[in-house]
């Protein structure tokens, strides 16, 4: 058939949106925690959250999708 027609088809800019939102209230959310008035050991965990977040938020963005890991497979098994 052809490469799909709509802008949504690569995901492009919606991995970008994405990842600059998720980035954006990681950081501000940061800051907050950092600014409480609580023991700093609390405070590190907090901000160790955050960064497995963001760096979960990361490996989505960049991992292929379900049908570019199906269409490697598929050409794969066709050259075995």
């Amino acid at each position: 058939m052809g490469r799909d027609p709509r802008p949504e088809g690569d995901w492009r800019f919606r991995r970008l949106y994405t990842y600059a939102a998720t980035v954006a209230g990681l950081a501000l959310l940061a800051v907050l925690v950092w600014r409480l008035e609580a023991p700093r050991e609390l405070m590190w965990v907090a901000v160790a959250l955050i960064v497995r977040d963001a760096w979960r938020e990361t490996l989505y963005i960049v991992a292929p999708s379900a049908q570019a890991i199906v269409a490697g497979l598929a050409a794969w098994r066709g050259r075995a």
